[in-house]
C-alpha cells in the first residue's frame, strides 16, 4: 500500500453473520459508518443479510455491497473510505466438498475435518504482530478456504482501487482475519466506534438540556443519567 493509504484493523472480534445481526450490533456499525463518512465518499462492505438490515436504516449515508458480489464492479474508485465489516468464509464440509471438485483427480485423498487454528500474522509499520486464525490440515482444502475467505477481503479491499490513488484513502478493516496488506494501526472493535462526543461534533450541534441529548443522540446516549455527564 501506498503511503497516502491508511489501513486500520481490528484485532479482537471476527464480526460473523451471527455475531453483526445480534446484540445491536448492526446499530453499532451503521454509527461507525455515519461517522467516517463524514464528508466523504464511503463504500462499506459485509454480509448480504447485515447489507439488508442496514438499508433498513434511514440513518445510512454510505454505499453498502456484500461479499460475493463484487467482482467486476468498478464504480467505488473515487470514494475516499471503505469499511470492511466481517468475512466470507464457508463450513469446513463445504471448502471440501469445492475442493474435492477441483482436485477430483489428485491420486491422494483429501484431509478432512473441522476448522482449527494457525499462527499467522498481521503486517503493521513497525513490524510483525503474531495471530492465530482459522485453517484446514489439507493444503489444497486451506487454499481454496483462503480464495473465498481472506480472498473475498482482498476484493474487497481493492474495490477503491487504493494502489492507483494518489489522494488520502481510508480502509477500515473490521474483522480480525490478517490479510497480505500492512496496516497503519491496529485497535478493537470498541475502541473503532465513535464516541458520543464523536457523533454530537458530526452534527455539529451541542444540546445544553440533559433530556434532549438523550433525545437526539438516543444510539449514542442511552440514558438521561449519561447525558448529563458529557466528556
Amino acid at each position: 500500500m501506498p503511503d497516502n493509504v491508511e489501513v486500520v484493523q481490528i484485532t479482537d472480534r471476527l464480526n460473523s453473520k451471527i455475531a453483526l445481526t445480534a446484540d445491536g450490533q448492526v446499530k453499532k456499525l451503521a454509527r461507525l459508518a455515519r461517522h467516517e463518512a463524514i464528508g466523504k465518499k464511503a463504500l462499506l462492505i459485509t454480509h448480504k443479510v447485515t447489507e439488508e438490515e442496514l438499508q433498513m436504516l434511514p440513518e445510512m449515508e454510505c454505499d453498502v455491497e456484500h461479499f460475493g458480489n463484487l467482482r467486476g464492479i468498478d464504480k467505488y474508485k473515487d470514494h475516499d473510505v471503505l469499511i470492511i465489516a466481517g468475512r466470507s468464509q464457508p463450513s469446513a464440509e463445504k471448502i471440501t466438498e469445492i475442493t474435492e471438485a477441483i482436485f477430483y483427480k489428485d491420486a491422494e485423498p483429501l484431509v478432512r475435518g473441522n476448522y482449527g487454528k494457525a499462527l499467522r500474522e498481521f503486517r503493521t509499520k513497525g513490524g510483525a504482530v503474531p495471530c492465530e486464525t482459522d485453517a484446514l490440515i489439507d493444503e489444497r482444502c486451506e487454499a481454496v478456504r483462503w480464495m473465498k475467505s481472506e480472498g473475498e477481503a482482498l476484493q474487497a479491499l481493492h474495490r477503491l482501487r487504493p494502489i492507483r490513488r494518489t489522494g488520502h484513502v481510508k480502509i477500515v478493516i473490521a474483522t480480525n482475519i490478517p490479510l497480505p496488506v500492512r496496516v497503519s494501526e491496529l485497535t478493537t472493535w470498541n475502541a473503532l466506534l465513535p464516541t458520543r462526543a464523536d457523533e454530537k461534533i458530526d452534527a455539529g450541534v451541542w444540546l445544553e438540556s440533559p433530556t434532549h441529548r438523550a433525545r437526539a443522540f438516543e444510539t449514542a446516549v442511552r440514558t438521561e443519567k449519561r447525558a448529563a455527564h458529557p466528556e
